[in-house]
């Protein structure tokens, strides 16, 4: 028994109800696409466009590095409130609309009271062997 379910043509179910006794299932292979990871290109000439390609990522890496540090030597802790700032004001952008949806949608966020707990005037042991999920032996 499978717990996929089929898209209701029987493809994926053996219908041994519906099957006259003797005869065999027949499972047709289905035609996939093409691999399009296979190429032509040499071998040599991939790996020479792989690694002009990571000389690049790692230079445009270097240019940052290096771009910030001279943003840091010439604006100082004046870029770091720039970020500050920015990072604030998105940050409350984000949470004012949130908020918004929230309102609109007459949600508040499953932020309900909790009932109150009745008191608990005597307290009881509970054994583990009455336990129903534990199967016990000996009763």
């Amino acid at each position: 028994m499978s717990t996929a379910r089929n898209e209701g043509n029987k493809s994926g179910d053996n219908n041994a109800d519906d099957q006259p006794t003797g005869t065999k299932l027949y499972i047709q292979m289905l035609e996939r696409g093409g691999d399009e990871l296979t190429s032509d290109m040499n071998k040599g000439l991939n790996l020479f466009l792989c690694f002009i390609a990571l000389c690049i990522l790692y230079g445009l890496y270097f240019l940052f590095g290096w771009g910030w540090l001279a943003a840091m030597w010439t604006f100082g802790d004046d870029l770091n409130w720039v970020f500050l700032g920015l990072m604030l004001s998105v940050g409350g952008g984000m949470g004012m609309g949130v908020a918004y949806s929230m309102k609109s949608q007459q949600s508040d966020g499953g932020n309900h009271e909790a009932q109150p707990t009745p008191d608990v005037t005597e307290t009881t042991e509970v054994n583990a062997a009455d336990s129903k999920f534990i199967k016990s032996k000996a009763k």
